[in-house]
């Protein structure tokens, strides 16, 4: 797209040339200038290379930030920038283009919220405008699934990691309504009888708000749970959304098994890290990838050279592939590896007649 732009420049230049008969003149001198706002001008493989930091800057606020009126937050500072990511970025025609092509702005975005220590619902909404975004994408490249993959859940994990039981509200209660009491008593042997009444009242008042902070913490607990329940289902819908648009190259047979395998260590790595707790929500996730890798067969898969075919059957044979080898969720469905099995001796039955006998595949 890069070198398509500078061919409709051609005429441009032709057009500065025939002006500039003149470095002095003034014609001449605004041509130049438009010349090279032109070339200067953004393309797509720029933005691709842009880091999604140089929206998040001071810089890109009008008026003055640090007026006492303005909050100075992190997170203020963030909304802000990434609002204007979306309107000078994310809102490019081109843009599901770029990010079918590479994630580093996806990385880079939850980089950003680690750093700044933003809270999930800042995540979340990033989430889930980059899968919106991948909605619009034909084609994800295979290559940016695994980039996203290799650094998500380590940016990610903080937001779901595992707690110890948290005592109930009950019990809580009971232990530090005992606390109170017994102190307040060891203390009244110390006073007088006419401070029964004070006694009486501020044993009722520490209670109260004992009460009270308590049944906060509770519903700050309960917004928390639906925050990450949240996330947790925009992460999975994202990746349902990338790999039901995953290719491989075929013409880098080479590294299509090795990027199908490391894809399948990404999404079980998802489990590991609690970003994905549930056995069905991952099942669902191979299943995805395991229906894809067999739709690239159908299309592409006589190209591919018959030792790829070697490759993949040797590690079937010797089950190096983990997830194929697993038990199904479900009793009775037709199991992963059988379909891939399958799938593969098709493709490598047109391979074989496409190399040996120069037959091409029916469309």
């Amino acid at each position: 797209m890069k070198i398509k732009k500078l061919f409709l420049l051609i005429p441009l230049i032709n057009l500065v040339f025939a002006v500039c008969k003149s470095e002095d003149s003034p014609m001449g001198s605004q041509a130049i200038k438009k010349l090279e706002a032109e070339i200067h001008q953004d393309t797509p493989l720029q933005f691709a290379t842009r880091s999604l930091r140089s929206n998040f800057t001071r810089e890109h606020f009008d008026g003055n930030i640090d007026c006492p009126e303005k909050s100075n937050s992190n997170a203020n500072i963030f909304d802000k920038s990434f609002l204007r990511f979306i309107e000078d970025v994310y809102n490019r025609s081109d843009y599901a283009e770029i990010l079918s092509q590479d994630g580093t702005h996806i990385i880079e975005f939850l980089k950003l919220c680690n750093e700044l220590s933003l809270d999930i619902n800042s995540v979340y909404v990033g989430i889930r405008l980059f899968r919106i975004k991948m909605m619009s994408c034909e084609i994800v490249d295979d290559a940016v699934v695994n980039q996203i993959l290799e650094d998500l859940p380590d940016q990610m994990t903080r937001y779901f990691e595992k707690s110890d039981k948290d005592n109930g509200v009950k019990e809580i209660l009971s232990k530090n309504i005992e606390k109170i009491i017994l102190c307040h008593l060891n203390d009244q042997f110390l006073r007088s009888v006419i401070a029964i009444e004070d006694t009486k009242k501020a044993l009722t008042a520490e209670i109260s708000n004992l009460f009270l902070n308590e049944l906060k913490k509770a519903k700050d607990k309960k917004s928390d749970k639906k925050s990450k329940t949240r996330l947790r289902f925009e992460v999975i819908r994202f990746f349902e959304t990338t790999l039901a648009r995953t290719l491989w190259n075929p013409k880098s047979p080479e590294t299509v098994w090795t990027s199908f395998l490391s894809i399948a260590n990404g999404l079980q790595r998802l489990a590991s890290s609690n970003i994905i707790n549930h056995m069905d929500d991952l099942d669902s996730l191979l299943w995805e990838l395991t229906y894809r890798f067999n739709f690239f067969l159908d299309l592409s898969g006589f190209s591919l050279p018959l030792n790829f075919y070697e490759e993949v059957e040797k590690a079937i044979e010797e089950k190096t592939v983990s997830f194929l080898e697993s038990k199904e969720q479900d009793e009775g469905v037709k199991s992963k590896k059988e379909i891939f099995t399958e799938k593969l001796l098709q493709a490598k039955t047109k391979a074989y007649a496409y190399y040996k006998k120069g037959i091409l595949p029916q469309i």
